[in-house]
């Protein structure tokens, strides 16, 4: 396996300066990752390294999240992200790609393969429940604003994620957190994107027209084998394969 670096790229939307991570890979098909409700582009580093050689592969900041600014009016709304990601594809000129979402980024994903058919050559929805609609599905309603410590915030998320590797852990305090100035470590997205309504996806699943695996996680807390059922039988275009050992971020 090749060693691949990422090149922080930027682009413009509705006035935001949005960031992504350029795996390179030249010519390549494009493979694009949204992250999840707390996460952010660097989530995917693993992943990104081991399709690079094959892909073109581009880990993408939401806004309100990561690298990419926050929105000044609290606008992050499916619409405002769904447009996000169209400017990316549209200021990278992008050729038809593979489109792969966690979480939120999967709700994102599948409004924009539905209403993009002709963009889209296949979509991986990572442990994405319609009946959640993108929604972090863990107990997130009493995490603290902020920790006395690196080691303190660790803790608290090794605890909501028992499965994560030590490598997908580190990531996530480094891209995720920052130091306050009072000494403490905070949050480093913008609380109110965590707030935001998100669509019903139950019509944007009946409308793919491309191949569409949703990838469930054996252990997951958001998306039942019942409702990943649901969903294949509301189009024929998606299957299931569920992941044994794995947590509701199966990539981690």
């Amino acid at each position: 396996m090749t060693t691949h670096t990422a090149t922080d790229r930027y682009v413009s939307s509705s006035g935001l300066r949005l960031h992504c991570l350029d795996w390179g890979g030249g010519g390549a098909t494009p493979l694009l990752l949204l992250h999840g409700l707390r996460g952010h582009a660097h989530t995917w580093d693993a992943v990104a390294r081991r399709f690079a050689d094959a892909y073109r592969v581009l880990a993408l900041d939401l806004r309100g999240h990561g690298d990419s600014d926050w929105s000044r009016p609290g606008d992050y709304s499916a619409a405002a992200r769904v447009a996000d990601l169209g400017q990316w594809v549209e200021q990278l000129r992008l050729p038809p790609f593979l489109l792969m979402g966690h979480c939120l980024g999967g709700a994102v994903a599948t409004v924009y393969a539905a209403r993009h058919p002709d963009r889209v050559q296949a979509l991986l929805l990572e442990d994405v429940s319609a009946r959640a609609a993108g929604r972090d599905c863990s107990a997130f309603a009493d995490a603290p604003l902020e920790f006395t410590s690196w080691a303190e915030a660790k803790a608290f998320w090794r605890d909501q994620r028992p499965l994560i590797s030590d490598e997908a852990l580190e990531l996530w305090a480094r891209h995720n957190l920052r130091e306050l100035s009072s000494g403490c470590v905070g949050w480093k997205y913008d609380a109110r994107a965590l707030a935001a309504p998100q669509p019903d996806l139950w019509p944007h699943l009946r409308g793919l027209r491309c191949p569409t695996l949703l990838l469930r996680s054996a252990e997951s807390e958001c998306l039942s084998r019942e409702t990943a059922e649901a969903m294949a039988r509301a189009n024929p275009c998606i299957r299931i394969a569920e992941v044994p050992d794995a947590g509701h971020a199966v990539h981690e």
